[in-house]
């Protein structure tokens, strides 16, 4: 018995040190590390949740990037994606961004109002997530050197808005699901609704109707429920979360059909699924993996 509460013991011991250590260090099972962050996020440290499955060489395996809605329960979302995750071999890493340093207009919002305000690219929010990506791949020299990220709810916001604003040399496909508000693109409304106090529709570039976004949303998810910004900004989006999700992307179709632009962004459909990241998860891994 005294062996046995030594070999518990120590395996506490490393799991703490495996919480605390700057070194993004990932075995099988269901974990997390801590991630210091560099530029102009330095000093700050995230806690990143993963899971990696058994039995599966790690650089064999996709990565795939899961962002938490508003109540920054990333450990919750990962848990989401791990029947998925051994069913199409996938680690999953799922970075949680606190409430205290990352108010709605950091994590919702990806920093862009200050970063257009200060000429400053590098104080968006998104170059954590491809920093993140890069340390992984430099210790684990990943076969796919690129990720996929899907965000649920305010994770969704944060996913739209990184396609519109951030250029990532190792983004494959971003599903944005459930988002409660969109940033259209239109000079009639001011950030994050629209385009009109950060440069205007004129600094959106072509190239983002290339990228692999798809936009999912639950056919349920009709409720106006507490955490749906219902202002009246947001509301001129639609009245709930299904509603704004076709207005974005109808938006986005007709502005890119008036410019002569390829558009191969999606709109999918989740039947009977409300405002839950279960569901949203398991149709999201099938549409990307199977």
């Amino acid at each position: 018995m005294t062996h046995l509460k030594h070999i518990l013991l120590a395996l506490l011991l490393f799991t703490n040190v495996l919480a605390l250590q700057a070194d993004p260090f990932l075995l099988p099972g269901a974990h997390r590390f801590s991630y210091p962050c560099s530029g102009f996020f330095k000093g700050t440290t995230l806690d990143v949740f993963f899971y990696v499955p058994q039995g599966v060489e790690i650089r064999d395996m996709k990565v795939q990037f899961v962002m938490h809605g508003t109540n920054r329960n990333a450990s919750r979302y990962r848990d989401a994606w791990i029947t998925k995750a051994d069913q199409y071999h996938l680690i999953i890493i799922a970075p949680q961004f606190d409430k205290e340093r990352f108010p709605s207009e950091k994590y919702h919002q990806g920093n862009v109002k200050f970063a257009w305000d200060q000429y400053n690219e590098d104080a968006l929010i998104y170059g954590i997530i491809d920093d993140l990506f890069c340390a992984l791949n430099q210790k684990y020299h990943f076969k796919d050197t690129k990720y996929n990220i899907f965000g649920h709810s305010a994770g969704a916001q944060f996913v739209h808005r990184f396609v519109l604003f951030y250029t990532s040399p190792y983004l494959d496909k971003a599903v944005a699901a459930n988002a409660g508000t969109y940033t259209l693109l239109t000079n009639k409304a001011s950030y994050p609704f629209g385009y009109r106090d950060i440069g205007g529709v004129s600094q959106i570039s072509k190239d983002i109707f290339n990228k692999q976004l798809i936009i999912l949303l639950g056919d349920g998810d009709t409720i106006r429920d507490a955490n749906l910004n219902v202002t009246s900004a947001a509301d001129k989006q639609g009245l709930n979360r299904w509603e704004r999700g076709h207005t974005f992307f109808l938006s986005a179709q007709e502005y890119a059909a008036k410019r002569k632009c390829s558009f191969v962004w999606q709109l999918d459909t989740v039947p009977h699924a409300a405002h839950s990241v279960s569901p949203m998860s398991i149709y999201a891994a099938d549409l990307l993996y199977k």
